[in-house]
């Protein structure tokens, strides 16, 4: 589970390296992505004070998924299998992120 979640976001870090002009800017880039997500994923406090509509977006983030999958395997003992669903949407993700850095990576 943290495999896939590494992975996909050293594809994240992949996309942000290619596109910046400077190496300064790419703490801006992963801030602007990772803080957003700490707040909308659940990580901080629960998805389900947030309107309806913004629940949606947040269950699609992959920290989301993750803090899911980790907390049915450290509270309710579930096995691996048992985070099918959330393993399936890091998996789209991760195909997703490693599709675009493919596009946009460039070797100099």
């Amino acid at each position: 589970m943290t495999v896939v979640m590494l992975l996909l976001l050293l594809g994240v870090g992949l996309i942000f390296s290619s596109i910046v002009k400077t190496d300064t800017s790419i703490p801006l880039l992963i801030n602007l992505f990772a803080f957003p997500q700490m707040l909308l994923a659940g990580t901080f406090f629960p998805i389900e004070v947030f309107p309806h509509w913004i629940q949606i977006v947040c269950r699609i983030l992959p920290l989301a998924q993750f803090n899911d999958a980790i907390r049915k395997i450290s509270f309710t003992g579930a096995h691996l299998w048992d985070c099918w669903k959330e393993l399936g949407i890091l998996g789209i993700w991760t195909v997703l992120i490693y599709f675009i850095a493919v596009k946009v990576f460039k070797w100099e």
